[in-house]
C-alpha cells in the first residue's frame, strides 16, 4: 500500500506500473492492474495517479463510466501542475463532460496547460482563436500558438499550420512552406500529415513531383495504422499502371 508519507517520486513510480500494464509495456497487459496501481497512487496525492485514474473514469475503462470523477481527478492533478491533466480538464469543460459546458474557461485552461509545453493544448487554442470559441476569433493569435507548439517540437502544430498555409486561411497561401511543414511532421510520425505530403509531392505542389516519395510516405502511414492511407496507395499505383 502507498502512504502520503512517501516521496512523490515513489509515487509517479507507481503510477507508471499502473501506465505499463495499462498498455502492455514490458508487462502483459492488464487493465485490471493498471486501476489499482493508479488508485494506490491517486489515493496518495500522485498527480499522474489521478489523472490516469480520471481518464479511465472518463471513458469507462475496466470501471463505471462517471464524468464528474473524471473531472474531479482531473482538477486535483491540474492544482499540481500536471500539463495533461489541465488539458484533460479542459476538454471537459469544451465538452461538457462531469461539468456545465464553458468554452471560456476550456480557452483559459488550454493556454495555462500551453504555459508549461504542451503542444497539443496550444493546437486546442489555437482552433479555439481560429473559431472564436470561448475566445475573440483571431486568426493571428491561432498561428502565433501554432509557431509556439512547433517551438515545443509539437509534430500536430506542424501539420495543423501546414494545412493552413495550404489553403491560406489565415493568410497568403504558401504551397512550399505547407510542404516543408508537412515533411517536419511526417519525419516526426503525423500519419495526416504523411498523407497531406503524398498528395504534395504526387500532384508535385510545392515542390518537385515524387511518387516514389509519396508512395513511401503513404506506406508509412498505413504501417502506422492510418486507415485512409491503404486507400490513396491503392488509388496511386492504379494511376501508374498503363492503359
Amino acid at each position: 500500500m502507498v502512504h502520503q508519507s512517501q516521496r512523490r517520486g515513489d509515487l509517479e513510480a507507481v503510477a507508471a506500473l499502473g501506465f505499463a500494464h495499462f498498455n502492455g509495456v514490458g508487462v502483459e497487459k492488464d487493465l485490471a492492474r493498471a486501476l489499482d496501481y493508479y488508485r494506490q497512487a491517486a489515493e496518495a496525492g500522485g498527480h499522474h495517479g489521478r489523472n490516469n485514474l480520471g481518464w479511465c473514469y472518463l471513458h469507462g475503462l475496466g470501471l463505471e463510466q462517471d464524468p464528474a470523477r473524471a473531472k474531479e481527478l482531473f482538477q486535483q492533478a491540474a492544482q499540481d501542475g500536471n500539463p495533461k491533466a489541465i488539458l484533460n480538464l479542459a476538454m471537459c469543460y469544451a465538452n461538457g463532460q462531469g461539468v456545465e459546458r464553458d468554452l471560456s474557461r476550456a480557452a483559459e485552461l488550454y493556454r495555462q496547460a500551453g504555459d508549461y509545453g504542451h503542444g497539443t493544448a496550444l493546437v486546442a487554442l489555437a482552433m479555439a482563436h481560429f473559431n472564436g470559441h470561448g475566445v475573440e476569433q483571431d486568426p493571428e493569435q491561432a498561428l502565433e500558438a501554432l509557431r509556439e507548439a512547433i517551438s515545443y517540437d509539437d509534430a500536430q502544430a506542424m501539420q495543423v499550420l501546414g494545412s493552413y498555409h495550404y489553403s491560406g486561411r489565415g493568410g497568403a497561401r504558401d504551397l512550399p512552406k505547407a510542404r516543408a511543414l508537412y515533411t517536419q511532421a511526417a519525419r516526426r510520425a503525423d500519419t495526416q500529415a504523411m498523407l497531406n505530403l503524398a498528395y504534395m509531392l504526387a500532384a508535385g505542389e510545392g515542390g518537385p513531383r515524387s511518387v516514389e516519395g509519396a508512395i513511401k510516405w503513404l506506406e508509412t502511414a498505413a504501417r502506422l495504422g492510418n486507415e485512409q492511407a491503404p486507400g490513396m496507395l491503392e488509388e496511386l499505383k492504379a494511376q501508374l499502371e498503363p492503359k
